[in-house]
């Protein structure tokens, strides 16, 4: 039987053609597969490496994605943008900050302000503060 990191690198290594897919049910898909490796505390500092790939893979497909639905694209980004940062994945962060400070999704800032209020982490309320001051004077 494969273990659960295994399943999820099969999972992220799978070739999907977005454009036949439900975008939203696969990023979520994505999203979940990360809380699984990063957010659940399921490996402990010798998987480090697997979570920063599932990281690095996410934010790769979510770019993908972008090109036939930024809007869901960067909702999942933001999503993805604190265990980035707890991973200390500072060029995945950067390019998440640039996705969504220069995307002209209507709908984002309100998403954006629904983190802010919402998430448990004072940083990462500051972090989409700044963001949405950026977008906002963009």
């Amino acid at each position: 039987m494969k273990s659960l990191i295994e399943q999820i690198k099969e999972v992220l290594d799978g070739n999907i053609s977005f454009p036949s897919v439900d975008y939203l049910s696969h990023g979520l898909r994505l999203v979940t597969n990360i809380e699984l490796v990063v957010g659940k505390g399921i490996f402990d500092i010798s998987h480090a490496p697997i979570a920063d790939e599932v990281i690095v893979k996410s934010m790769s497909r979510l770019e993908r994605l972008a090109t036939h639905s930024e809007s869901v694209a960067c909702k999942l980004m933001a999503v993805l943008w604190p265990y980035a940062n707890d991973a200390f994945l500072h060029d995945i962060c950067d390019s998440i900050d640039l996705w969504l400070v220069n995307s002209e999704i209507d709908d984002l800032d309100v998403f954006l302000q629904t983190v802010v209020s919402a998430h448990r982490d004072t940083s990462v309320r500051e972090h989409f503060q700044q963001v949405l001051e950026l977008r906002r004077s963009n």
